[in-house]
């Protein structure tokens, strides 16, 4: 009578073994979509230039969680020598706050916060030089035993800032124009 019960509780415990590890999956997956960081890009409005060109570098935040909004952000842009830093706009709705922080090039808050990906945080604003090469352009947030207020804070905490890429600079040739007296004889 009681031969039967064996292998049917077997069966019972095995379930509840693959339910407690199927939770346990789960909850570990949805720990790591909770603490999943926000990412910062950068989007140029061109990698290759001539000499004495401006450009434009977007500052974008992505990955940033209704549970954790974005409140404020701060960092510094470091250029190489073939490449001037000329001036940021912080981006609407922020406010620029980066007259507040004097160590720090570019800084913007939101209150209430924002969530949502492609966030656009600033432009930032360059010249090329008259040098050719490859040059690297980098935004960055200081480290926090610094004491300096910069990264991405969120209603969670701070994330740290480093990003980069490079712009191509080399001599345009130019186009030569055609004579006018060949034009004019037509």
């Amino acid at each position: 009578m009681f031969q039967g019960l064996g292998p049917k509780q077997w069966r019972v415990g095995a379930a509840v073994g693959v339910m407690r590890h199927l939770l346990a999956v789960i909850f570990l997956l949805a720990a790591a979509k909770a603490s999943a960081l926000p990412i910062v890009s950068l989007s140029p409005s061109a990698t290759a230039l001539g000499f004495n060109e401006s450009f434009t570098i977007d500052v974008l935040a992505s990955d940033i969680d209704i549970e954790d909004a974005l409140l404020a952000f701060g960092f510094d842009v470091s250029t190489d020598s073939g490449v001037t830093f000329n001036a940021a706009t912080v981006a609407a709705p922020f406010l620029d706050d980066s007259a507040f922080f004097v160590a720090t090039d570019v800084a913007g808050s939101i209150f209430p916060a924002i969530s949502g990906g492609n966030i656009l945080l600033a432009s930032l604003e360059f010249t090329t030089g008259l040098s050719e090469g490859l040059w690297e352009i980098a935004i960055g947030s200081a480290p926090p035993e610094l004491g300096i207020s910069e990264g991405l804070f969120t209603t969670s905490g701070t994330t740290n800032i480093l990003e980069s890429l490079s712009i191509r600079v080399s001599e345009r040739t130019p186009v030569p124009l055609p004579g006018t007296l060949p034009l004019l004889l037509m």
